[in-house]
C-alpha cells in the first residue's frame, strides 16, 4: 500500500563540509575542534555507592533503641549520624546478643572503621571485626553472616572482648 522510495545516492545527499559524498554516511572529525568528552546522550549511569542510611535508622528505632526509655540516646545518635556524609554506616555490638555499643563509618584507606557514636574504640581495623550480622527490616531483627569479609551487605558487627577492656600500664611489683 505504501510505495517504497530509493535510497537516497551518496550525490544527492545535501552538501555538508563534515560528510563527503566519498563517504556517503561517516562524519569527518577534526580532532582539534572536538570537544574532549562527547557531548551526546549518556548510555550509561555513572555508579554511586550505595548508602545503607536509612536502614541503619530504621533498625534503631525498630530493633537496636527501640522504646521510650531509648528515645533521648537514639536522638543524639541520628544527629550525629546525619553530621556525617560517610555512605556505609555499621552498628557495634557488644557480643552476639545485639546489645548497642555505637555506629561507625566504613572509609578511609585502607579501610577501616571509624567511630561517630556510642562507646567502643575509635577506630576498628577490618581485621579485628569477629562477626558480621545482617538487618532483615521485615522480620526487624539481626542475623548473623557466615562470611568473614566486610561488604555492602553488612550491616552490623562486633568485635572480641578483649578489645572492651584498655590496656593498664602494669605497676612494678
Amino acid at each position: 500500500n505504501f510505495p517504497l522510495k530509493a535510497p537516497k545516492s551518496p550525490q544527492n545527499f545535501p552538501q555538508n563540509p563534515k560528510i563527503s559524498p566519498n563517504s556517503a554516511l561517516i562524519p569527518q572529525i577534526s580532532l582539534s575542534n572536538s570537544p574532549k568528552f562527547p557531548l551526546g546522550p549518556r548510555l550509561y549511569k555513572e555508579l554511586s555507592a550505595r548508602s545503607n542510611r536509612a536502614l541503619i535508622q530504621n533498625a534503631l528505632a525498630h530493633c537496636v533503641l527501640a522504646g521510650t526509655p531509648n528515645a533521648p540516646l537514639r536522638a543524639r545518635v541520628l544527629q550525629e549520624m546525619e553530621q556525617s556524609s560517610a555512605q556505609q554506616l555499621l552498628i557495634l555490638f557488644r557480643d552476639g546478643g545485639c546489645q548497642f555499643r555505637g555506629v561507625y563509618a566504613l572509609g578511609g584507606i585502607p579501610p577501616t572503621l571509624k567511630r561517630l557514636s556510642g562507646s567502643g574504640p575509635r577506630n576498628v581495623p577490618l581485621q579485628t571485626v569477629e562477626a558480621l550480622y545482617k538487618y532483615q527490616s521485615d522480620q526487624r531483627r539481626f542475623c548473623r553472616l557466615p562470611a568473614r569479609t566486610m561488604s555492602g551487605s553488612v550491616d552490623a558487627f562486633t568485635i572480641p572482648g578483649h578489645l572492651w577492656h584498655p590496656k593498664k600500664p602494669s605497676t612494678p611489683k
